[in-house]
């Protein structure tokens, strides 16, 4: 199944890109938005991955850490150590919605609740 990105989300990503140039390199920063669309694409397909949790009062949105999924790249485009958990919920006729991605050290719930309170796709 599809999967939609928000318009928080698609500026995340270029925010992601861009902090990740400046700290690690182009490579690196590469490697990161390689993992981070291969995440949307296995949650485009299976939602429910292992992994997966409810992450606010509303059992439909869910989070899904991106490390679980850092051994589905080959050895030497692995990122070592991702940080972002991507918050999302199964949308209207089977696509998974992604809200936006949260750091894993912020307050999971609260920032869930931010994120689809201002969800457009």
């Amino acid at each position: 199944m599809p999967y939609r990105l928000s318009i928080t989300t698609q500026g995340q990503l270029i925010e992601i890109e861009a902090a990740s140039i400046a700290q690690w390199g182009d490579r690196a920063a590469d490697r990161y938005q390689d993992l981070l669309y291969k995440v949307f694409d296995e949650l485009g397909r299976d939602p429910f991955p292992l992994g997966h949790e409810e992450i606010s009062a509303d059992p439909e949105i869910l989070g899904y850490h991106i490390c679980h999924s850092r051994t589905h790249l080959p050895l030497d485009q692995r990122v070592r150590e991702p940080r972002h958990i991507v918050v999302y919920c199964t949308g209207p006729n089977g696509t998974t919605d992604i809200f936006g991605l949260a750091y894993d050290t912020m307050e999971l719930d609260k920032v869930a609740r931010r994120l689809v309170g201002q969800a457009v796709f």
